[in-house]
């Protein structure tokens, strides 16, 4: 009878152009339930998360429910952007907000503002902006912070999963987590592209070059899970990859 039922069910979603599935049986539906999967296989634990770009906190909120004994710190340097987030996650017990970007390097970095905040970015030419002929309407002076040496600052000893999605600049990211690499303290990596290989005039967006990095540091590509393809003009693919550290 419960063969029945779902059948019929299956052919009714069918009819409208709908298809049921459970991302808990199915690899590359969702990434939280894939690192979930992954993570119990090798009895990891998922305790700490980092959300680098983190605007309002849309996947940092995701992540507090998908990762349910996680602690997520989300990084945003942008104050208009910040103060969203802190009014999101602030008062969640698991939640921290951090006012930095994270980059390659400490210091000062000029950080690039566009109407649309989600575009914000430590580089002006990212592969969305250079695509729509768009430019930055002012830039500020941000403080950044290399991830390796705020987890030492910080006594962050494990990050089991770093998002990053910066607008083009998630490989300077990268490059300064290196050190949390080297001593395999990132057990998921997942992070935003747009090409695979590098483009001219483009700053980020290449998924070869951050895999070349982080499979210099014992990472496997594991799966991409797409949020757009805009087929107006030049095809343009926003989409994410997942890495996980072999065991």
């Amino acid at each position: 009878m419960a063969g029945l039922l779902g059948s019929a069910v299956k052919k009714f979603l069918q009819r409208r152009g709908l298809m049921l599935v459970n991302p808990d049986f199915r690899w590359g539906v969702s990434v939280f339930s894939d690192i979930r999967r992954l993570a119990q296989s090798q009895n990891w634990s998922l305790d700490q998360v980092f959300d680098v770009g983190a605007h309002f906190g849309e996947w940092a909120g995701t992540a507090l429910t998908e990762f349910a004994s996680a602690q997520v710190c989300s990084f945003e340097p942008f104050p208009e952007s910040f103060t969203q987030l802190q009014q999101k996650l602030g008062g969640h017990t698991r939640s921290r907000q951090v006012n930095l970007a994270a980059s390659d390097s400490t210091g000062e970095k000029q950080f690039h503002l566009y109407e649309n905040s989600c575009l914000n970015s430590l580089t002006d030419s990212s592969a969305w902006t250079v695509k729509a002929n768009w430019s930055s309407m002012a830039s500020i002076v941000v403080r950044s912070v290399r991830l390796d040496e705020w987890c030492e600052s910080e006594k962050v000893a494990q990050v089991d999963v770093l998002k990053v999605d910066t607008e083009g600049f998630d490989l300077q990211v990268l490059q300064g987590a290196t050190g949390l690499f080297e001593r395999r303290a990132v057990r998921f990596v997942f992070v935003e592209f747009n090409d695979l290989q590098p483009r001219e005039a483009v700053t980020g967006g290449a998924l070869l070059p951050i895999d070349s990095l982080l499979r210099s540091f014992g990472f496997r590509f594991i799966n991409t899970y797409v949020d757009n393809v805009g087929v107006q003009g030049q095809l343009f693919v926003t989409s994410n990859a997942l890495f996980m550290l072999q065991p």
